[in-house]
C-alpha cells in the first residue's frame, strides 16, 4: 500500500496541534486540580511531552531513513543522519528530562549552587558548535528548500531551549521585566509555555523540512514483514 502525503497538510494539521496546546497551557496548567498538570508544557508525561516526543522519533526516523537512501545512491548523507539521530535523542530527552540532570551536574562543577538552569545554557553554549557544523553541512549537501526548513528548525530549537533558560533564570532571580507582576510560579509557567511551545513548532519546522528532502529525492520507504513461516507458495505478506 501507497500513501502519498502532502506536505502542507501536515504543516497545518501539526501547527494546529502544536498552538492549541500551547493555549491549553497558558489556560489551564497553573490552575489546581491535579489533571490540569496534563496541559503543562514543562511536565512529564504530558500531552505536549508526548507530542514532542512522538515528532521527534518521527522525524528522526525519517530522517535516517532518507540519510540510508541517500548513501545508496551516492548523495551525501552525513549530516542528515546526524540530524536523525539527535532528533531521537530530543525524544528521549523530552520523555527522560535528561539535560535539566545534567544541567544541575555542569553548575554544580562550575560551582554556580547547582543552578541547574546556568548549567543548560552551559550545555547548550558546549553543543552550539555542533548546531552550526549540522545547520552548515545540511545547507551545502541537500536541495536548497529543505535545507533551510531544517536550518531555520535547528536555529529555532536551539534559542527555545537554551536562549530562553536565559530568561527563566532572570525569572528567578526578580530580574525580568516582563515577569515583574507575577509570581515566581506565574512567570515559570509562562516562560515554559513559551520554550516548549516554540521547540515544538521547530521539531515541526524540521519535519517538514526532512518531509521536503524526501520528496526532492523522490525517497519511496517501505516496511516489508516477513512472517515467521511463509505461505505455502512462498510470497511475502507486506
Amino acid at each position: 500500500m501507497r500513501l502519498a502525503i502532502r506536505i502542507r497538510g501536515v504543516a497545518v494539521v501539526l501547527m494546529s496541534i502544536a498552538v492549541l496546546l500551547m493555549i491549553g497551557h497558558f489556560l489551564l496548567a497553573g490552575r489546581e486540580w491535579d489533571g490540569f498538570r496534563l496541559f503543562n508544557l514543562g511536565a512529564e508525561g504530558s500531552f505536549g511531552t508526548s507530542f514532542a516526543s512522538i515528532l521527534g522519533v518521527v522525524a528522526g526516523l525519517l530522517a535516517l531513513g532518507a540519510a540510508m537512501s541517500a548513501r545508496k545512491e551516492g548523495r551525501p548523507f552525513l549530516a542528515v543522519a546526524v540530524l536523525g539521530i539527535g532528533m531521537i535523542l530530543y525524544a528521549i530527552d523530552e520523555v527522560a528530562m535528561v539535560h535539566e540532570g545534567l544541567g544541575s551536574t555542569a553548575a554544580e562543577a562550575a560551582d554556580f549552587e547547582n543552578d541547574g538552569m546556568v548549567g543548560t545554557v552551559m550545555i547548550g553554549l558546549a553543543i552550539a558548535p555542533v548546531f552550526v557544523a549540522v545547520i552548515w553541512a545540511l545547507l551545502r549537501s541537500v536541495p536548497r528548500r529543505a535545507g533551510l526548513l531544517m536550518a531555520s528548525g535547528l536555529t529555532l530549537f536551539w534559542l527555545a531551549a537554551f536562549g530562553v533558560e536565559q530568561f527563566e533564570h532572570m525569572n528567578h532571580i526578580g530580574t525580568l521585566p516582563m515577569t515583574s507582576g507575577m509570581s515566581r510560579e506565574e512567570g515559570d509557567l509562562l516562560l515554559v509555555g513559551i520554550q516548549e511551545g516554540l521547540e515544538m513548532i521547530a521539531i515541526i519546522i524540521v519535519l517538514l523540512g526532512i518531509l521536503g528532502l524526501l520528496a526532492a529525492y523522490r525517497t519511496v520507504l517501505s516496511l516489508e514483514v516477513e512472517s515467521a513461516q511463509p505461505h505455502a507458495s512462498g510470497q511475502r505478506t507486506q
